[in-house]
């Protein structure tokens, strides 16, 4: 439950991220105090020019 790094999840209030990790486990299958694996996703573009 807590908000690090870059994540938009500052934007919310506790209530909120409460609200949101109760829908996720729900939709998520995770069971209650099993590990979440967090991974940051990011796009590298490379260009050249003609």
């Amino acid at each position: 439950m807590s908000r690090k790094g870059r994540s938009i999840l500052h934007e919310l209030s506790d209530a909120e991220l409460h609200d949101l990790a109760d829908a996720i486990a729900t939709d998520s299958g995770y069971e209650m105090n099993e590990p979440v694996r967090e991974q940051d996703r990011w796009t590298i573009f490379f260009a050249q020019a003609r």
